[in-house]
């Protein structure tokens, strides 16, 4: 018996290394104060974590800026996107956009936007494009991924032009400047494949895990996927697009194959809108 008559607790449990409270096992972040477990829990005599609690945690105000330190990032790459889609909305609204040129231009402000947090980020990055992710165990996930994008944007769609929703085409504007099939199938197939996965399943889903569990940053990766379209009709079908190649990502540890399948649903539904 203890001093306080109780029996001991010899039992070991998993503590936060910066506050010592408590948590599950496997947890990625403290919920007690915030901080991240990325170098993993420490282990203690059972009852010890509360009188460790004490003497030893952070601040509140501590533990919330290293979480804001390890979200920023993601946060303000999302609203820098948005604000270019945005920006080119707006700027529609004074004058005629309808030359390819304007999303030639917002494509370039956009890649460097994502490339600048790729160099911030690259020590994340680098285990993400280090490998290929497609060996013999994996190469047959983008097929697998493209054919179920096949039925289900078509089912989506059918959906859709039965509510009698208006078909959003791509290619009207390129055929009435004379650009040509290729410029299109850059602008819409290729950058979006390349800088969209770089940004969403590379720097903001990176960063997310640091602060959420997997599923969770997974699930809001591809909510912010979603709603950088600004358009609703497509936000459910963004958002499921969205956690195909973050669950991808996950599954090869690698972005190119997102980046594969993104590029060939993209260059898909362009050429089928030429061929219609």
């Amino acid at each position: 018996m203890s001093g306080d008559g109780e029996a001991p607790d010899d039992r070991t449990v998993p503590v936060c290394p910066y506050c010592a409270a408590p948590v599950r096992g496997g947890a990625l972040f403290c919920t007690q104060c915030g901080a991240s477990l990325g170098a993993g829990a420490e282990e203690v005599q059972g009852g010890g974590a509360r009188r460790a609690c004490a003497r030893r945690g952070p601040s509140l105000d501590v533990a919330g800026e290293r979480l804001w330190r390890s979200f920023a990032p993601a946060l303000w790459l999302w609203v820098l996107l948005l604000a270019t889609s945005g920006g080119l909305g707006l700027l529609a609204r004074v004058r005629d956009v309808s030359s390819p040129a304007f999303d030639a231009a917002f494509t370039l402000i956009d890649a460097v936007i994502v490339l600048w947090f790729c160099s911030a980020n690259r020590a994340r990055l680098r285990p993400l494009l280090d490998r290929s992710g497609l060996g013999r165990r994996t190469w047959h996930l983008p097929l697998l991924g493209f054919a179920a994008f096949l039925v289900f944007m078509w089912a989506y769609f059918l959906i859709l032009e039965l509510l009698g929703a208006e078909e959003f085409r791509y290619l009207d504007d390129f055929e009435a400047h004379g650009w040509p099939l290729w410029s299109a199938l850059i602008l819409f197939a290729l950058c979006p494949a390349v800088f969209e996965e770089l940004a969403f399943r590379g720097v903001i889903m990176s960063r997310l895990e640091g602060v959420m569990t997997p599923k969770e940053a997974l699930l809001v990766q591809a909510g912010m996927f979603s709603v950088l379209h600004f358009l609703p009709l497509i936000f459910a079908s963004h958002f499921i697009l969205g956690l195909a190649f973050g669950q991808l990502r996950r599954m090869t540890g690698s972005l190119y194959p997102g980046m594969l399948l993104h590029l060939a649903w993209n260059a898909w539904v362009v050429m089928a809108e030429r061929m219609a």
